[in-house]
Parts: structure tokens; sequence; C-alpha cells
């Protein structure tokens, strides 16, 4: 029985719950975002955004109760099934208590790809993606040094 004020919701912020499907649809949005954590596996929830998207996560420390905590995104509720998530997240807790770091891992990996990238290479994918299905006709004439060629001019507006 609900009372006057009180959530309509079947786990009050900030509770263990095990995560089930129908827990994880039933909570609504609110202004800012929630997680509801799961009782069967510490560590494991799912985030609920402000606009209600619903994202598995698993939360883990790597250098025990001092370090700083560590987020593992795992994916969406609906591409992943609770099940599936729990699994993942069972397999992440795992690394971490080998001595593993999967966010830094996931994110140095992620730093790598960009920082090879050229300006040479980055005109190159904006030509192929951009600039070749969009343009009808004059615009296919030109040629990547034609576009490196081009002077960029900075203007500085008084305000």
């Amino acid at each position: 029985r609900c009372f006057r004020g009180a959530s309509k919701s079947p786990v009050p912020m900030g509770m263990r719950t095990k995560l089930t499907k129908t827990v994880v649809d039933a909570r609504k949005p609110s202004g800012s975002d929630q997680i509801i954590w799961d009782s069967e596996l510490r560590g494991f929830g799912v985030r609920v955004s402000p606009n209600g998207v619903r994202t598995y996560i698993v939360q883990y420390r790597t250098g025990g109760r001092g370090s700083t905590t560590r987020r593992y995104k795992l994916g969406r509720h609906g591409a992943l099934t609770v099940d599936q998530a729990r699994n993942e997240a069972q397999r992440i807790l795992g690394e971490v208590a080998q001595g593993k770091d999967p966010a830094g891992e996931r994110a140095a990996q992620r730093l790598a790809i960009h920082r090879d990238v050229t300006f040479e290479a980055a005109a190159r994918e904006w030509l192929k993606r951009y600039v070749e299905p969009n343009c009808k006709f004059a615009c296919n004439n030109y040629s990547l040094m034609e576009v490196s060629g081009l002077h960029l001019r900075y203007e500085h507006r008084a305000a």
C-alpha cells in the first residue's frame, strides 16, 4: 500500500534488490541519474538516465579501499538481458580480482586508436564518408591535395 508522497517504484533509491526485467523496466526516470544495485552480485547495477536510457554497469576498485572507483559500461537494457549483463559483470569482476583494470584498458585502447590518426587520414575519411555521398556534381572533382591545400582563416570579431 502506498502512502501519500511515497514512491510507487518497487525499489527505493539506494537499496539493493535482485535485478530482473520487471524491476529495471519499473524504474521511472527522474531529474538525475539513478542506479539500482543488484543484491546478488556486488558492484553490478543498472543506471537509469533522466531521459530513460537504462545501461548496465559494473563498479569496482582496482587498489582497495583508498583507490578511486571505476565504472564499466556493459551495454543497454534491451540489447542485453539482465542475465547476460550479470554474466558479463561476473567476468569483468573476475578480471579485476586478477589485478586487471578493464575500464582502464578500454580507455587506453581508445586513446591508442585516436593517437595515430593524422590530418591526412582524417581528411580522406571525411571525403569518403561525407563529400562523395552528399555532393551531387561539383564536389566530386576535389582531390585530397586540393582540400589539404586550402588555407584556413581565423577571424576574431570584437564583441
